[in-house]
This record gives structure tokens, sequence and C-alpha cells, in this order.
């Protein structure tokens, strides 16, 4: 039986707090406040993928496609960004926003768990059409180091395929 969720704002909530606490610690999804689950469009939308969770809005059940929708018309390049969260979930990893970096995610390795470890990539995820400068990837590079992460560019084609581009600052001796 999935859970049902209920979508206020730009979050979709969890509040039965066993539910809540049942889907944070499958793979540290959300942000549990007390016994309540907050999630992104971005997790909400791969929990729907894996029919885990239900979303509700107005008192209605939305269909996957129609809280796709939704998601889509309420954050820029959700498309891209789906993509590239899915793809790093499936592969076992713990992905988390990174907003604070100026990144769009923060990446555990496999089996480590936020708050028990830190991060070890830094994930800005790019249009295969989009173009950059060097000055912008200079930032990038210069936050990543600074807080011992390698920065990872995640080029997603037209078809949602994503590429990883990581990148590390080295001094040359």
């Amino acid at each position: 039986m999935k859970i049902v969720s209920e979508l206020i704002g730009d979050k979709v909530i969890i509040s039965d707090g066993s539910n809540a606490n049942s889907v944070h610690s499958k793979g540290s999804i959300g942000t549990l406040n007390k016994a309540v689950l907050e999630l992104s469009f971005v997790e909400a939308t791969y929990l729907v993928s894996k029919d885990k969770i239900a979303v509700r809005s107005r008192g209605k059940i939305l269909s996957s496609d129609a809280f796709m929708r939704k998601a889509v018309s309420k954050e820029n390049n959700f498309r891209m960004r789906f993509a590239v969260f899915n793809d790093l979930k499936s592969a076992g990893f713990v992905v988390k926003t990174a907003l604070k970096y100026g990144f769009d995610f923060r990446v555990y390795d496999k089996g480590v768990k936020p708050g028990s470890g830190h991060a070890k990539w830094l994930i800005a995820c790019f249009k295969e059409s989009a173009k950059f400068s060097w000055r912008d990837y200079s930032k990038m590079m210069r936050v990543a180091h600074s807080v011992r992460k390698s920065a990872v560019i995640a080029v997603v084609d037209d078809e949602g395929d994503a590429t990883y581009y990581e990148s590390n600052w080295n001094k040359l001796k």
C-alpha cells in the first residue's frame, strides 16, 4: 500500500510519524522535522515513480503524470534535475540538496548516511546544450575545494541520460 502524502506549497509532506520515519530511514530521503517528513519535488517524484507514495492535492490523489506536470511548472529545469537525481538514487547513492553551496545536489558515497559521514561530491546539472564560462567553472571548483568535496558536472542529453564529469583541485608540484 502506498503512503499518502500531501502537496503543500512547494513541498510534499508525510505527516504520519511512523510513515515519515519509514520513508526517511530508507535512503535518507527528505528532511525529517519532528515526526513530519518534508520532500522536495524531485524527492517526491522519485518516490512516486517507485510506487512508494501517492501525492494528494486539494483532497484528490494526483496521477504520476499530473504530479510531474505540477513539478515541472513549479521548478526550473525540473526534468533535468530529476533525471540526475533518479540516476544517482537508482545507483544506490544518498542524494541531498546542495543549494547552500550553489550546486544542485550533494552526494554521499554508497552506505554513508548524512550525519554519520560527509558528502563526497557536489553535483551541478546542465543540459547538453548549455554553455558556461571558465569563470563559472572556476567558481564551482573553488567552492567544492573549500568544503573538501569533488565537483561533478552532470550533463543531461535530450533523452534524459546523464553523463558525469568529476573535477578535483590539484596543486602542481
